[in-house]
């Protein structure tokens, strides 16, 4: 699904504004959510004057058709494709990357290399994923929702910080 469970949005939200990071990268938009609140936390005021954004906020997301007006509203630019291929292929460095329910749809290399990625191109990240197994099918007619690999808590730990709340564990690279 383009959206997740809300587990962590409040204590994402928090970190999110001590840090006031000044490029955010979304990895897997899905619905944009991610990229809508780091906006709306990094950039307060700019609901009201929209010349006062100054955080770079960009997405990359593998299926296209999840692309609307909110994205093109909220993300500096938009990367539509594979994130193995893009996060190197930009050239760009963040202060965030938000990887929400993305390794989950991944085998375990791959998940590992997007995790590499990860910690080579952001000095800080938030990485979610299920902590139980769920069947899942090519919602929307998009084969990258399919649910491949399960991560624990301890594969997730070799990365960074691990909480686990709910249906959901947050990898914390701080």
């Amino acid at each position: 699904m383009p959206s997740s469970d809300p587990e962590f949005i409040t204590d994402i939200c928090h970190r999110i504004l001590r840090l006031q990071p000044a490029s955010v990268l979304d990895i897997g938009a899905g619905d944009g959510l991610w990229g809508f609140l780091a906006r709306r936390y990094c950039d307060t005021y700019r609901a009201i004057d929209p010349t006062l954004k100054q955080t770079r906020i960009d997405c990359i997301e593998i299926f296209g058709a999840y692309i609307t007006d909110i994205h093109r509203q909220v993300y500096n630019h938009i990367y539509t494709g594979d994130c193995l291929d893009l996060v190197p292929s930009t050239g760009k460095h963040y202060d965030l990357i938000i990887c929400g329910d993305v390794l989950e749809h991944m085998e375990r290399a791959k998940g590992r290399k997007l995790l590499d990625l990860i910690r080579e191109h952001g000095r800080h990240a938030f990485v979610i994923t299920p902590v139980k197994w769920t069947p899942s099918s090519n919602h929307f007619g998009n084969e990258h929702e399919i649910h491949r690999e399960l991560w624990t808590a301890t594969q997730l730990a070799e990365y960074g910080s691990v909480i686990t709340a709910g249906n959901k564990h947050l990898c914390i690279f701080w």
